[in-house]
């Protein structure tokens, strides 16, 4: 008896952690990792010889205006010459693709806004604010992963901040920098930059705060067109 009660309690609090689960990313959080995966962009730089030397990730900021920040580092070979490439997911479960162009470009922050005019995207990301996340706080990523045109989910937490940015604890893989970071309710609230490879597995470490995104894109509107408008603002 005291071995059945035992094991029935253990299923009674599982049952309870899990529904937990459920109502703390439900309906909203988990509608809004549908379409911040298909404002997910996998970023491809294209040799003479179309041949792919680098990828990383990036994410649509203005479907709209077909508009994509990813990090700076991923794109430098394109300002000497090199092509950029696209791919991305679309509702219908497939992949699209089409060649981007270097808008803007900040080496210092690792910004690189880039503009696809043939690209049709269905989503973007919303702005959030990164100065109400807390150490403990959830977030979760999405990204690119070892170079293929697949976005991945990883979730993990806010560890604090540091002179690098946002300090994150989370899985990662290569070819997810430039990937988005958000809080719980699935807005925007960093970029990340850097990647670690501990003894055992990947992980991001660092991201850039959506507090510095804010004035890089607003720099660029103002440079661009009046007209443009950033979601979130």
């Amino acid at each position: 008896m005291r071995y059945l009660a035992l094991t029935l309690a253990f299923f009674s609090v599982t049952a309870l952690a899990i529904v937990a689960m459920v109502m703390c990313l439900s309906p909203g959080p988990v509608k809004r990792i549908a379409k911040n995966r298909l404002a997910s962009v996998s970023v491809f730089v294209v040799n003479e010889d179309d041949e792919i030397t680098k990828t990383g990730s990036g994410f649509v900021v203005s479907a709209k205006n077909r508009f994509v920040l990813t990090a700076a580092h991923v794109v430098t070979a394109a300002v000497s010459g090199a092509n950029l490439v696209l791919a991305f997911p679309t509702p219908s479960g497939r992949y699209d693709g089409a060649v981007a162009y270097i808008v803007n470009i900040d080496y210092d922050r690792d910004f690189a806004l880039l503009w696809a005019p043939e690209a049709k995207f269905t989503s973007e990301v919303i702005l959030g604010s990164d100065q109400k996340l807390l150490p403990g706080s959830f977030i979760y990523a999405i990204a690119n992963i070892l170079g293929t045109k697949y976005q991945v989910y990883s979730q993990g937490y806010f560890s604090g901040r540091s002179n690098l940015g946002l300090m994150v604890d989370m899985k990662g893989a290569p070819g997810a920098s430039g990937g988005c970071v958000f809080d719980i309710d699935g807005k925007l609230v960093g970029i990340a930059q850097k990647l670690d490879n501990p003894p055992l597995i990947w992980a991001f470490t660092h991201a850039a705060p959506v507090s510095q995104i804010r004035p890089f894109l607003l720099y660029t509107n103002q440079c661009l067109s009046p007209a443009y408008c950033w979601p979130g603002e």
